[in-house]
């Protein structure tokens, strides 16, 4: 019943666009395009990467190189965080089907292990690379 039903909708829908007539299920009132719109600029926000306003050349290169290793090793610790998750669920499936074989449940403690020695490194790195960036910086010259 129910396909009848939507195929009796969807075939007068078509039929509709066919002839040209539009079925406007909804009623709204758009904004006047008639009038031309004056566009009026937004100051920059500091937060948002890229150059800033009254800065100098050495200024937005050093920030840059910054924010470009703040977001290098963000995007590394996401890989890596995604690796060690995958890492955890593969060493879950092979203790479960270990069977009480002392090797490879050996295999899968291991496995966990490495993982997550390996997401702590990763989650190291980032803090360190948080703290340098964060210190001040004085240019020479």
């Amino acid at each position: 019943m129910f396909k009848k039903f939507a195929h009796i909708v969807f075939s007068l829908l078509l039929i509709s666009n066919l002839i040209g007539t539009n079925i406007n299920f909804a009623y709204a009132k758009g904004p006047d395009t008639t009038k031309p719109t004056k566009m009026v600029p937004l100051p920059k926000p500091s937060a948002l990467p890229g150059i800033q306003e009254g800065a100098t050349d050495k200024d937005q290169i050093t920030k840059a190189f910054f924010s470009s290793i703040t977001t290098f090793t963000k995007g590394f610790l996401g890989i890596t965080g995604l690796a060690a998750l995958i890492l955890m669920i593969i060493s879950g499936v092979l203790f479960l089907i270990s069977w009480g074989d002392e090797e490879k449940i050996t295999k899968a403690k291991d496995t966990a292990k490495y993982a997550a020695i390996g997401f702590f490194i990763s989650m190291l790195s980032y803090a360190i690379v948080a703290i340098i960036v964060t210190l001040p910086y004085a240019p020479n010259g």
